[in-house]
């Protein structure tokens, strides 16, 4: 089973009843072959109770092996970014529940680049404040509500949180969401056509002849979204130095995503497989870059610059990842 559980995680309890009856000739229903399923997840994972009473361990042996080389890097990385910055949460799937909540850049490329992220007991306004103070903190302090804008949700919590911590900052609402609430008291695919063309308007004549012509066609329509200023969703009123026209908090959907499975197992071994994701990517965008850089060099020396035997990647209940990197430096 646990050889089973391990190779396919979402493994469903019908072929497990199958498998008992195939293998040892033995029928169990299928509350048994949940606890076997759920048995095995705790010893190929780890116990969601066990872990939750070493997350102190976890960080600070995080802390002990890398002290502040991980919100340096973050930092490094963060300014080459473009000025804006997505802001979401997601619920965990593990026994206990709980959110993530994650602050997302934009890199130069348009590829995501994770800022920081946290577990917390809710999307509520202490822990997101708590939250945003940190990443607040470690970006250069109050000072970046000057030269950064931020996009979100409108997430219960993240929103008024954001307005207490950075007063008067630039924010965006995702468009995407903003539809899907409008959708539901106003149906129809020319109101669609409508918001989306006043949205993607890049200039203010373009926006006002958008929200004339959805007047005509649904007048109540106009006057529930003509409250929400237009600042926060149409491009026509965009700030321009971040650098960036997007309407869609997409980076940050893209990873919540990438993490679905992870989302849904104990948190140190989710912890630890969101750490070496990071890791390996980081590494892989600077190797794909590099290429890019030194386009004369052949594939073979290319190889020998970044040569990456993953020696052993063992993310579970001893939430450990050994990873050996040799790199060619020009002078």
């Amino acid at each position: 089973m646990q050889k089973n559980v391990r190779e396919n995680p979402s493994l469903r309890l019908v072929d497990i009843m199958e498998k008992t009856q195939q293998k040892w000739n033995v029928g169990i229903n299928i509350t048994l072959a949940y606890r076997a399923k759920t048995k095995a997840i705790d010893i190929v994972d780890g116990s969601f109770r066990e872990q939750y009473k070493r997350i102190h361990d976890y960080a600070h042996e995080l802390l002990r092996a890398n002290s502040s080389s991980t919100v340096k890097a973050c930092n490094d990385s963060f300014f080459k970014c473009r000025h804006i910055i997505g802001l979401n949460g997601c619920f965990l799937k593990g026994y206990y529940g709980g959110q993530i909540l994650a602050a997302i850049g934009r890199d130069p490329n348009d590829q995501m680049m994770p800022i920081a992220f946290a577990v917390v007991e809710g999307e509520t306004k202490d822990y997101s404040s708590w939250f945003l103070e940190l990443v607040i903190s470690d970006l250069g302090g109050p000072r970046i509500r000057k030269t950064y804008t931020f996009i979100s949700d409108q997430q219960k919590g993240l929103l008024p949180a954001l307005e207490e911590l950075l007063p008067q900052v630039d924010q965006r609402f995702c468009v995407r969401h903003l539809y899907n609430n409008f959708r539901k008291k106003f149906p129809g695919a020319k109101l669609k056509e409508l918001m989306w063309k006043a949205a993607t308007a890049s200039y203010n004549n373009a926006f006002e002849k958008a929200m004339l012509e959805m007047k005509g066609v649904n007048e109540n329509a106009f006057k529930h979204l003509i409250k929400l200023p237009a600042k926060y969703w149409s491009k026509a009123f965009f700030k321009p130095y971040p650098l960036c026209d997007a309407l869609v908090n997409n980076m940050s959907e893209a990873f919540n995503y990438v993490f679905m499975t992870s989302r849904a197992k104990p948190i140190i071994t989710m912890l630890e497989e969101i750490k070496v994701y990071l890791m390996l990517r980081h590494f892989f965008v600077e190797c794909k870059m590099f290429k890019k850089i030194y386009p004369h060099l052949s594939t073979e020396v290319i190889n020998r610059c970044y040569k990456v035997p993953l020696v052993a990647i063992g993310v579970g209940s001893n939430w450990t990842a050994n990873i050996t990197m040799y790199k060619l430096q020009f002078v």
